[in-house]
């Protein structure tokens, strides 16, 4: 029995060890990989951990960064992506120094395009595309075509509502498609297609909670024509009233730096600086109010200080609104048997005590009589500290400065005769 107690650890290790190599397998596969749509992305930056997360490239070939907006990065290895984030948060003004870094999460599998089905695959029939669309569309498709193929070869309209899309089969079945719910992963709410389907994309309803039917036949109902009364000129006329000029369709700016909710903002007539930052969610603590600028992409840069309460400006369509953040930022690394050891936010009053909070909390092979601080500058003669007399109120909490290290102490880990057993085992089980 303990022999087979033993087999069973050591087998569990094996597995253990195998989980270790793997992802490094995987990492020097990916490392010459380009990115692709689809694709899910981990970035992590220590000097701003808020962007530290999983980002999903869009259709377009983009990651939208906090702070950035959208950033190319289609067609482009996660090394050099991770250098033209880290290069356009110092270049903006978001960080002095950034270090960035981005790995695969997860890689769509490569599908095929559209122009690519017609000359691989055999024609088996056309699709009709109904609704908020810019034009009525008769498409063919090929064996195995889906949704997201056929929206891509027409161009959706921007109150088309894509949560209620409506496909009627020659049969008379239809089904609901909510797009908006469409995972590339797995083709989830992205139905394949057949010969003679009616697609039909339905309007955003205004002010009810129903859309536009799904279309019949095209009948269309008998417009009469109207009769305007007739109207005498009089000697003078009222001048015709000036139309404004219409917005375009579904015309996005980015909002981005240091508001609340960095990313698009729906563009209109008259939009200026400070609606544009209100609707992304005001000024995040971290903005530099003094330092909006509005950038386009024909005009040079322009700043304004929105300390200032009368100062605004106009934005048009292809403009830009950034809010730069204040870049005297200031961290303390927390180190050692701690569960989260990295760089935490210094703040004026911040305690060791809080430090080590932010950083996790100890481990349970933490030594409390073993802590050290080493402030910025200094490489020798750390000033040690028993935490132990802190909690006790034996002594006060030390001062600490920016750029500060402090280290917690581990218990050694010696190995113990099992261990040492399972090591041997594992080495005869592998070999």
């Amino acid at each position: 029995t303990s022999l087979s107690v033993m087999f069973g650890k050591a087998l569990h290790s094996f597995v253990v060890l195998l989980a270790l190599v793997a992802p490094a397998a995987l990492s020097a596969q990916t490392r010459t990989a380009e990115i692709r749509a689809g694709d899910r992305l981990a970035l992590t930056c220590p000097e701003e951990p808020s962007l530290n997360k999983i980002y999903s490239v869009s259709k377009d070939g983009r990651l939208m960064v906090p702070f950035l907006g959208g950033v190319t990065v289609a067609g482009k290895t996660a090394a050099s992506a991770a250098k033209i984030v880290s290069e356009r948060l110092v270049s903006r003004g978001v960080l002095t120094t950034a270090t960035v870094t981005l790995v695969f999460a997860e890689r769509r599998q490569p599908t095929t395009k559209p122009d690519e089905i017609k000359t691989s695959h055999k024609v088996i029939g056309k699709v009709r595309v109904r609704g908020a669309v810019k034009e009525d569309a008769e498409l063919e498709i090929t064996e195995g075509s889906r949704l997201a193929n056929v929206l891509t070869r027409v161009r959706v309209e921007p109150d088309a509502d894509v949560s209620k899309i409506q496909i009627l089969n020659q049969s008379g079945d239809s089904i609901q498609v909510d797009f908006i719910s469409f995972n590339p992963a797995t083709n989830a709410m992205n139905p394949v297609l057949r010969a003679g389907d009616l697609i039909h994309i339905p309007k955003k309803a205004v002010g009810s909670s129903t859309t536009t039917p799904v279309d019949k036949p095209d009948v269309k109902p008998e417009v009469k024509p109207e009769v305007k009364p007739e109207v005498k000129p009089t000697e003078n006329p009222a001048p015709a009233p000036v139309k404004p000029r219409p917005s375009p369709a579904s015309t996005t700016i980015f909002v981005i730096g240091g508001v609340t909710r960095p990313g698009g903002v729906v563009w209109r007539e008259g939009l200026t600086v400070r609606n544009a930052i209100e609707a992304a969610g005001g000024f995040s603590p971290k903005a530099n109010m003094k330092r909006v600028r509005i950038e386009h992409p024909k005009l040079e840069a322009k700043f304004y200080d929105l300390t200032v309460g009368t100062v605004d400006a106009q934005i048009s369509p292809d403009d830009q609104v950034i809010v730069e953040v204040v870049d005297h930022r200031r961290y303390l690394r927390v180190e050692g048997a701690v569960k989260s050891p990295g760089l935490i936010p210094y703040h004026d009053d911040i305690s060791l005590t809080q430090a080590i909070q932010e950083a996790g909390g100890f481990k349970n092979s933490a030594v409390k009589e073993k802590v050290s601080v080493l402030h910025q500058g200094q490489t020798t003669n750390p000033n040690f500290i028993s935490y132990f007399e802190i909690e006790q109120g034996y002594r006060g909490e030390p001062e600490l400065q920016p750029g500060d290290i402090i280290q917690v102490g581990e218990k050694s880990r010696k190995p113990t005769l099992e261990q040492i057993g399972l090591g041997i085992l594992l080495l005869i089980f592998i070999f």
